[in-house]
């Protein structure tokens, strides 16, 4: 496999491009991790983690004015990560050194009420349609202003699960499930 297409570039890549999305739709986005907020929100701002805490009392609710903890997670919230290693496929044509890789990437969420509940649902139906593009970037080579390696990784198909929790606290009940397999040629 050609180092570039690593865990790390696929898996930031993707977080970078749904981020990307949701400034687009009008919010701003919290990248939890590192404590930046980027875009404008006038629809309200979303978190990005790394992972969700293992506690669920540490999702909490947005509330105006309110100051939370470092490992207290306000919802809308989501992750994105690798669900499966890439994996050669095929080759593209016979002899060649070519080959199609798969992987999958799974984008897991809790938002705050029922209307949000179907409003991301429908967003990520949208952004990630069969045959659309993720751009892959080097993040591991320079974090900070990666360059462009594959701008055509195409997007397969696309599982989204949704599901209300009714036994559960509020701010854990409406949880969101994406994920994407994509392919790629080295």
């Amino acid at each position: 496999m050609d180092t570039q297409y690593t865990s790390l570039n696929l898996t930031t890549s993707a977080a970078v491009y749904v981020a990307n999305k949701f400034t687009s739709e009008g919010w701003a986005v919290h990248w939890q991790a590192v404590d930046v907020t980027s875009g404008t929100a006038t629809n309200g701002t979303v978190t990005l983690v790394p992972e969700f805490p293992d506690e669920p009392s540490n999702l909490v609710l947005p509330v105006s004015g309110m100051a939370w903890t470092q490992h207290e997670v306000r919802i809308p919230a989501f992750t994105v990560q690798l669900s499966s290693e890439p994996v050669e496929d095929e080759r593209a044509g016979l002899g060649e050194e070519i080959f199609e890789s798969r992987a999958r990437i799974l984008i897991d969420g809790y938002v705050v009420d029922q209307a949000q509940h179907l409003a991301f649902a429908t967003l990520f139906r949208n952004w990630f349609r069969k045959d659309t593009y993720l751009p892959v970037f080097d993040f591991e080579t320079n974090p900070t202003s990666p360059s462009l390696i594959d701008e055509f990784v195409q997007i397969e198909d696309r599982f989204l699960s949704r599901l209300e929790v009714v036994n559960v606290p509020r701010p854990v009940r409406y949880y969101l499930n994406v994920e994407v397999e994509i392919s790629y040629f080295e």
